[in-house]
């Protein structure tokens, strides 16, 4: 919400994040758990097979986090054809 005072502007933070966030599975939370484990204690690797080095930026590791917690989900399960 915005509230116009003059020409000062306010911004009032409503707490609207809270209730748009997904739920994630409990294997996604293991992943995001296991990658921030890796940034903390210096293991968490940029890039393809981690040739970029390694993550400094808490932000970026949420990134991997995430990202690697979504593979988790999207993997599909094989299934045999008859």
């Amino acid at each position: 919400m915005v509230l116009y005072l003059g020409k000062a502007i306010a911004y009032i933070s409503t707490n609207l994040s809270t209730k748009i966030m997904a739920k994630q599975s409990k294997k996604e939370k293991e992943k995001i758990e296991e990658v921030m484990h890796e940034f903390k204690a210096g293991e968490l690797m940029s890039g393809k097979n981690g040739i970029n080095g390694k993550v400094t930026n808490r932000k970026q590791a949420i990134a991997i986090a995430l990202s690697e917690a979504e593979e988790v989900i999207e993997s599909p399960k094989s299934k045999k054809s008859e």
